[in-house]
């Protein structure tokens, strides 16, 4: 690309080469690819890609393009950002941190994206009823940065990771730093203290709920008291069941459902989350089998009736 440069020097006799010509075409070439960074137009189509990596979050803000001879737009970046995650946030499950990574991405382009229609682009297919839908029961942590997108107006679509230009970014973000709390709102950054005020706090809420529910109940008639099931019972039970460590792992990883064919948990996957030793399914406590029939005998307390039993099982666990 340097042959035509060489042109305007002082000293030069201006001569138009074979090499300046293919110098220049090449240039052109490069200007129109999709992958030269173009201005933003708030009249073209919007798209913003995101993805979730082992190391970091990452998006890309693209607009449609008119292309000659193409009947499909093409898709030119307007700016790409990346960065990494934070210890807490490297606790997330696959769902989770796809939602983390919508969220980031978001934020850090807020300045395009308010007041217009926009497409949101993910490689995790779970994840597009629930954001498409927000009536939907979500993980708890999602359901939290569903509330915070409720200024933006958008459609979720799925693409494969192979074709997504935010998957470079998530993988090789910038390197971990410590961020204000203005830089934290600005790019969607949640910390150990987030997590420990809001989600682990309504986390142990419901499983509190569950422990009162479930402690103090005795028999009204002479039957012997069932003991009363404690959080680290669940805990337990739940690493000696096969089955929810086998969910936890596909929670915890994203591994794709066709790892489950079989499985009754299939349908309800993208509903799952897990938190600190324990599967939630929304706001409900996933129960080992060793222990169902204490639950059940234990939300039997005081002869309720079948329907009665089951609303109080189905509420909470």
């Amino acid at each position: 690309l340097t042959s035509p440069r060489k042109l305007t020097a002082y000293d030069k006799h201006l001569k138009w080469t074979e090499e300046c010509q293919e110098s220049f075409n090449k240039l052109k070439e490069l200007l129109k690819a999709d992958v030269t960074l173009s201005s933003y137009d708030p009249t073209k189509p919007t798209r913003v890609y995101m993805d979730h990596g082992p190391e970091g979050v990452g998006s890309t803000l693209a607009q449609g393009h008119k292309v000659q001879g193409q009947r499909e737009l093409q898709y030119r970046p307007i700016i790409y950002h990346s960065r990494a995650l934070t210890k807490a946030e490297r606790g997330y499950g696959k769902i989770e941190g796809e939602s983390l990574a919508v969220l980031a991405g978001f934020k850090v382009n807020s300045m395009y994206l308010y007041g217009t229609h926009f497409e949101v682009v993910n490689n995790l297919a779970p994840l597009i009823p629930l954001y498409n839908n927000r009536t939907r029961t979500a993980p708890m942590r999602l359901e939290r940065h569903r509330s915070k997108l409720n200024s933006f107006c958008f459609l979720m679509t799925h693409q494969p990771g192979k074709n997504n230009p935010a998957d470079y970014g998530s993988k090789r973000p910038p390197p971990p730093k410590t961020y204000t709390d203005q830089e934290k709102e600005e790019l969607g950054v949640e910390d150990k203290d987030d997590n420990a005020k809001i989600e682990v706090g309504r986390v142990l809420e419901e499983l509190d709920q569950v422990g009162r529910m479930i402690e103090g109940v005795r028999r009204v008639d002479t039957d012997p008291a069932i003991e009363a099931i404690t959080v680290q019972e669940v805990k337990d039970a739940t690493n000696r069941d096969q089955r929810l460590l086998k969910l936890m792992e596909v929670v915890q990883t994203g591994l794709e459902r066709k790892e489950m064919p079989n499985s009754p948990y299939r349908k309800v996957l993208d509903k799952l989350s897990y938190q600190r030793g324990v599967l939630l399914r929304g706001t409900r406590v996933m129960i080992p089998f060793e222990l169902e029939g204490r639950a059940v005998a234990l939300a039997h307390e005081g002869h309720k009736g079948i329907k009665a039993t089951l609303h109080n099982l189905r509420d909470k666990v």
